[in-house]
């Protein structure tokens, strides 16, 4: 799962109401953007 992701025309949910998922069969709509961050640490 992507730590982030950009949905244009997709309601977007503040405070409490955040999204846990992304479901796009229930969105109708596929993200045009998805960020995963990935880090490494040196020992």
């Amino acid at each position: 799962m992507p730590d982030g992701f950009l949905s244009l025309g997709v309601e977007q949910f503040f405070g409490e109401n955040l999204r846990l998922c992304y479901e796009i069969w229930e969105e109708e709509k596929f993200p045009i953007l998805l960020l995963e961050i990935s880090f490494r640490i040196l020992t």
